[in-house]
């Protein structure tokens, strides 16, 4: 329910309802059209900057400026300065994206997760589920230090960063509390990196040796390249890191320093642990996995009256496949698979 009439052209008072898919909540503008609200929680007053607000559009997006009531769900602080909206307003620039929920409890986000899959299932499938999103037996008092992966887009002088939701200004980062201690220790946000184009590190849940693969600029001067391939193999060489790079024009992966693969240990209760190793990002290599005993019955009850029954639906038939692990390389925007841990 909108409260109050916009305080300026691009900005409205909004009482935010439900959670939506994408970490967003939904709210309607003062004539009822839809707005996606970045950075809320349902229930809350706040005043929303609009991101995309077009007249024609069918829904607009806005991020919160500001939080006029709060839910009894939000922090006190947000763990990643980088990633909260409230303080990017004051300071006048953009959020990055990466942590949409970090500004409520792990509880409450763990909530809204389930709610989000709830409704795919029963509107995709009429399934009628009442599970719940459990924590991990390590997770940390405020949620973060779990990401295996990160991916960071680098400026055209060779500086690493992020880029906000739906922006195309990169905002150049000093941290990343989400990612493992591995990856931060590793600090790659720090390197200039001119000729790349972007970089993407995986450090495997099992502790092995992570690697870095730099997706080239096209058309670089061979001396370009050569001094990037240089430094980054140092880099590797001193951090025992691989590094792999590639470019538009050959997409034969380049590797400049250690393996081309990183190895990932998935612990099975009563079974022989599974060890895959996973490509770089463009490879056109999938994800090698051995055989396991995957199948299992399905359990999840049907709605009466939609969908088709368990043993023959989309749902039910996931139920014995192995679980579907993206490859790294799959087109994800800032968020490459996390690896099981």
């Amino acid at each position: 329910m909108t409260e109050d009439q916009p305080g300026t052209a691009h900005e409205l008072t909004l009482r935010l309802t439900g959670v939506a898919h994408g970490g967003h909540m939904v709210s309607r503008s003062p004539e009822g059209r839809v707005v996606f609200v970045r950075h809320g929680a349902p229930g809350e007053l706040v005043r929303v900057r609009l991101t995309d607000h077009g007249e024609d559009a069918k829904f607009w997006r806005g991020d919160v400026v500001e939080v006029l009531e709060a839910s009894t769900d939000r922090r006190e602080r947000h763990p990643w300065a980088a990633a909260d909206a409230a303080s990017a307003a004051r300071e006048d620039r953009l959020p990055v994206g990466g942590a949409e929920f970090g500004h409520l409890t792990l509880e409450a986000q763990r909530e809204l997760k389930r709610l989000v899959v709830a409704e795919q299932l029963d509107h995709l499938a009429g399934i009628d589920w009442r599970g719940r999103v459990a924590a991990v037996e390590d997770e940390t008092s405020d949620g973060t230090g779990w990401r295996t992966r990160l991916h960071l887009d680098v400026a055209d002088d060779g500086t690493a960063g992020m880029y906000p939701h739906r922006s195309n200004e990169l905002i150049p980062i000093t941290d990343m509390p989400l990612a493992t201690q591995s990856i931060q220790s590793l600090a790659p946000w720090e390197l200039s990196v001119p000729g790349a184009a972007r970089l993407d590190i995986a450090a495997p849940a099992n502790g092995s040796r992570p690697l870095l693969h730099v997706s080239l600029r096209p058309r670089q001067a061979p001396d370009t390249l050569a001094e990037l391939r240089r430094r980054l193999a140092a880099w590797g060489s001193e951090h025992n890191v691989s590094v792999t790079a590639q470019s538009p024009e050959d997409r034969e992966i380049q590797t400049w320093a250690g393996d081309p693969v990183v190895r990932e240990t998935l612990d099975l209760p009563g079974e022989e642990p599974l060890t895959w190793r996973v490509s770089p990002p463009g490879s056109g290599r999938s994800t090698a996995m051995p055989r396991a005993p995957w199948s299992r019955p399905c359990s999840l009850p049907r709605r009466s009256g939609r969908g088709r029954p368990c043993g023959t639906s989309t749902a039910a038939r996931a139920c014995s496949r192995p679980p579907r692990l993206a490859p790294w390389g799959r087109r994800v925007r800032f968020s490459p698979w996390r690896a099981p841990r």
